[in-house]
């Protein structure tokens, strides 16, 4: 009996301590996706992308 108690005790520990863990990373998550944090992250995903293709399209020193 006392060996049913000990694992449902664990169990019971185990899942409210996943409970908590995920409830924490849902907390997070949604922290971090406010529309200003979108947005910023847009801005700056669009402006690696336009640095990358000026450099893509840039003239190269060519021999005269």
């Amino acid at each position: 009996m006392l060996l049913r108690t000990r694992w449902f005790t664990l169990g019971m520990v185990a899942s409210l301590g996943a409970v908590a863990y995920a409830a924490n990373q849902v907390r997070r998550v949604g922290q971090r996706l406010t529309p200003q944090n979108l947005t910023r992250e847009a801005g700056y995903g669009l402006a690696g992308g336009l640095d990358a293709m000026a450099h893509l399209i840039a003239p190269r020193d060519r021999p005269d």
